[in-house]
């Protein structure tokens, strides 16, 4: 029960990823699908990674994730 329970909040949409700036995994997706496709480009919208940079890591992985399911319409100005 105890590791359902910790899975649930680490894959939650309402975890935070950066504490710095309060961004939550939901809004990094959001962002992505809104079009910022790397790092730099989530960070200069959401503030995420831009202080201490611990976050920066598990931001990029996020938003790699978010990438592998967008469909591929969606992704086709992106270049790996």
């Amino acid at each position: 029960m105890l590791l359902l329970l910790i899975i649930l909040i680490y894959t939650s949409t309402t975890m935070y990823v950066c504490l710095c700036h309060a961004v939550r995994t939901a809004e990094i997706n959001d962002a992505v699908v809104a079009g910022h496709r790397d790092l730099e480009s989530v960070a200069k919208k959401l503030g995420v990674a831009t202080s201490c940079g611990t976050c920066a890591s598990h931001a990029q992985a996020i938003i790699d994730s978010a990438l592998a399911n967008l469909s591929p319409s969606e992704t086709q100005y992106y270049a790996a």
